[in-house]
């Protein structure tokens, strides 16, 4: 059962997700070494992972709990959309260019991206401190309509979510706020 940490949150996934079918995408080795040695400018998703039987998700997290605050809707919308985009190509490149000892999905991802019987979901997970459960629901909805704008030349299965707001997607996740942080 792999268990991550971003931001404030932590993504602990059930035991249907593997070590080998979900990665944290940007500090994976192969995009690490290969791809951002190459191209610095490069960003990655945060999680990248098959769930049987062959859905493949992308997932970013914004939590705006730490800092100054977020961006824009259309800012955020195109800085996860660049990192969808750029996520898709490092998926394709480790599926030619990499071959690691084990099972790992980031090349899997990479050799199922085209086959129009997996499913391509791209989850945003976004807390902010400003906005209350309703105005949260509320903004969620009107991010994740631009974001599909954005993406609906790769898939229209885009949702932004927040543990307010959170549907269940993917399956066997659930996520919590580290110790020490208030709130659900």
């Amino acid at each position: 059962m792999p268990v991550y940490d971003e931001g404030m949150l932590r993504f602990n996934f059930a035991a249907s997700w593997t070590e080998s079918n979900v990665k944290k995408l940007d500090a994976h080795a192969f995009y690490r070494s290969r791809v951002v040695r190459a191209l610095q400018h490069t960003k990655a998703v945060d999680f990248a992972g098959i769930y049987p039987p062959g859905e493949i998700y992308l997932v970013e997290v914004k939590d705006y709990r730490v800092g100054d605050g977020g961006p824009t809707v259309q800012d955020l919308a195109q800085a996860v959309a660049e990192k969808v985009h750029d996520s898709v190509a490092v998926a394709v490149a480790a599926a030619r260019e990499y071959n690691p000892p084990g099972a790992d999905c980031l090349p899997e991802i990479g050799r199922t991206l085209p086959d129009p019987n997996h499913t391509l979901r791209v989850i945003l997970w976004v807390e902010d401190p400003t906005s209350g459960v309703n105005k949260q629901k509320h903004e969620l909805s009107v991010l994740t309509n631009v974001l599909k704008k954005k993406l609906r030349w790769i898939t229209s299965k885009v949702l932004a979510v927040g543990l307010a707001s959170y549907a269940g997607v993917p399956p066997g996740l659930r996520v919590t706020n580290l110790p020490g942080v208030g709130g659900p």
